[in-house]
């Protein structure tokens, strides 16, 4: 007689690992003004120190000068500090855009094709108005 024994058959399932890229802007930008200034005028900075600081962080739809600004799709409180998640569709072509106190000047970065969501995460000790960290998965 023959026997027949059931081999149990096992699937491993590998779920893909969801990896963080901490994404960091420059901590400061120097900047140098130059004007033109009119006929029998004379033109003089008089700020101190040219250093801004990076203080905020946002999310554009291609590159900034089209000025397709994304907005978070989630806010959440958290007790270091508020997260403010954005969420991309594989569409659209999201560029980090770094901004510096006391400028109009921005610093930009087209994210790689595969990044899906950026999270970040603003200090409470400043009341919110600077960021923390920025996380992209």
């Amino acid at each position: 007689m023959m026997r027949r024994y059931a081999m149990p058959l096992t699937f491993a399932f590998i779920a893909p690992t969801l990896w963080a890229a901490e994404m960091h802007c420059p901590p400061a930008l120097a900047i140098q003004s130059t004007t033109q200034a009119p006929a029998g005028w004379s033109a003089f900075d008089d700020a101190d120190h040219s250093q801004h600081q990076f203080f905020f962080a946002e999310f554009s739809d291609g590159p900034p000068q089209a000025r397709a600004l994304l907005l978070h799709s989630k806010e959440a409180d958290l007790p270091q500090g508020r997260l403010l998640t954005y969420d991309f569709d594989a569409a659209q072509q999201p560029w980090l855009i770094c901004s510096y106190t006391t400028s109009s000047l921005t610093l930009s970065q087209r994210l790689p094709a595969a990044i899906r969501q950026c999270r970040v995460t603003l200090d409470k000790k400043t009341d919110f108005s600077t960021v923390k960290k920025i996380e992209c998965f």
